[in-house]
C-alpha cells in the first residue's frame, strides 16, 4: 500500500486545534465540533473563532459545553474527498466524546 498526499486524505475534528490544515494541505479537512453557550450553538473555529470564544468565556454566566459533529457533517466532508482512494479520519477518543461514533 503506497500512501501519498495524492491518494490519501486526512480528516480531523476541531479538537486537533489545527484550523489552518485545509489551507496548508489540499488533502486535509477539519470537521468542527459545536460549542454551546446557553441556547446558542456555534461551529468551532467556523462561527466562533478563538478570540471571540475567549471574549464570551470571560462574560458567560455558565461555562460553555460542546457537542459532537453530526453524521451529516462527516458525510459532507467525506463526499468532498471522494477523489481520494483512502480517507483517514482521526478524532478525539470515543471515551471522551461521541465524535467517533458520528464519524463512523
Amino acid at each position: 500500500m503506497n500512501l501519498t498526499a495524492q491518494n490519501t486524505a486526512i480528516v480531523l475534528d476541531s479538537t486537533a486545534d489545527f484550523p489552518e490544515a485545509p489551507d496548508r494541505f489540499r488533502n486535509w479537512r477539519i470537521v468542527p465540533l459545536y460549542v454551546l453557550f446557553g441556547g446558542e450553538s456555534y461551529r468551532d473555529y467556523v462561527d466562533l473563532p478563538p478570540a471571540e470564544f475567549y471574549a464570551r468565556l470571560r462574560t458567560a454566566d455558565q461555562l460553555p459545553t460542546t457537542s459532537q459533529p453530526t453524521p451529516g457533517d462527516f458525510l459532507e466532508t467525506y463526499e468532498q474527498l471522494a477523489e481520494y482512494e483512502r480517507i483517514y479520519s482521526l478524532h478525539i477518543s470515543a471515551v471522551l466524546s461521541g465524535t467517533y461514533q458520528s464519524a463512523t
